[in-house]
């Protein structure tokens, strides 16, 4: 535990030692411990360094434990004024920071973070952030798939999500699937599925976008935006797209309040709104393009409609889907959900 405050190991065993014996010689010591006598001189002299033992100038000569209350106070202010320092040292590294990103730095408003810092950065933003964390989510994504997603932790201490969810990231392998459990857990998912944006925003202070357009094999690095004009016009677009957006809670519910409609049956429909192609909406609900067709036609035949698009307009009419404009509110100060996406299980960045 004392390691915590700038002892080593041994220094701490043999601090903890002489506090019980109150004084004791060298050689007492070097028997009572359980490293080679090189390593408890080397511990002797850090605690006297540290000013938490002193030594007698009597033979023989003695160590003493200086008292905990003393020694332990003195040694907390000077970690303390030790992390001060770094702290000017880190805010100085900061300004390096956008000094170096040269040109792609405007009034120190926007910064330019490399593709490899994104995951930590991405996780340190979520756990930052207070009230909301706002997300519109693309392939590629720059989370490794392994790294354990921080958003039910965030959303547990009160954070809200809100996440739009593009065609490309619906159209991932499984992808309601593993939106579920983030729906369950309180996240706020809606569909743009025409979209082709990638955005995040933390508590409205901090935004994230691409710096450019990205690869499968390189999503590319990440322009920071922080309080500005620009961050004000990022904040407003996710606004109008989140009012926009289909809601996709529908698909999870039970169906006694969706009209009767089985589960596959609402999932079916969100996924026609969505544009999506049979063969896409069959590798999602893990049904042949055959079923997919044939569950259609007996929806429309259901709701009296003669074609697809009429099909959506009845299913609006009979509660079967519920439009974007029927589930608007205003993006509040405590609206939101997910954070640049993290892929585990649900895909995010």
């Amino acid at each position: 535990m004392l390691q915590k405050v700038g002892l080593t190991r041994q220094e701490e065993q043999t601090y903890r030692l002489l506090v019980s014996l109150r004084s004791a010689t060298p050689a007492d010591l070097r028997r009572e411990l359980s490293f080679s006598a090189e390593d408890a001189d080397l511990a002797f002299a850090g605690l006297v360094a540290k000013g938490l033992v002193t030594h007698t100038t009597g033979s023989p000569q003695r160590l003493v434990a200086t008292p905990p209350y003393v020694a332990g106070e003195a040694l907390l202010l000077h970690r303390l004024e030790e992390l001060q320092s770094a702290r000017v040292e880190f805010l100085q590294l900061a300004e390096n920071y956008r000094e170096s990103a040269g040109r792609r730095s405007v009034d120190e408003m926007i910064d330019v973070a490399p593709v490899e810092a994104l995951p930590t950065l991405i996780e340190q933003l979520q756990r930052q952030a207070t009230r909301e964390v706002w997300i519109v989510t693309v392939p590629p994504y720059v989370v490794p798939a392994d790294q354990k997603s921080v958003e039910f932790e965030r959303l547990s201490a009160g954070v809200e999500y809100r996440v739009l969810y593009t065609r490309a990231a619906l159209d991932e392998p499984d992808a309601l699937e593993m939106i579920r459990p983030y729906v369950a857990a309180g996240e706020q998912a809606r569909m743009l599925p025409d979209l082709d944006l990638k955005l995040s925003v933390f508590d409205r202070r901090v935004a994230m976008v691409p710096a450019g357009r990205g690869r499968l094999d390189d999503p590319g690095d990440a322009v920071v935006v922080h309080e500005s004009t620009l961050l004000d016009a990022l904040v407003e677009l996710f606004e109008r797209l989140w009012l926009t957006a289909m809601p996709m809670a529908p698909v999870f519910e039970d169906p006694t309040e969706l009209g009767g409609l089985s589960p596959g049956d609402s999932r079916l429909l969100l996924l026609l709104l969505a544009g999506f192609t049979d063969d896409a909406i069959g590798r999602q609900l893990g049904f042949a393009r055959r079923t997919v067709v044939r569950r259609t036609h007996h929806l429309m035949e259901r709701a009296k409609a003669t074609n697809r698009l009429q099909l959506i307009w009845r299913a609006t009419q009979l509660g079967w889907i519920q439009p974007p404009d029927a589930a608007n509110q205003p993006v509040g100060p405590t609206a939101v959900r997910n954070g640049h996406g993290v892929r585990v299980p649900s895909p995010r960045v």
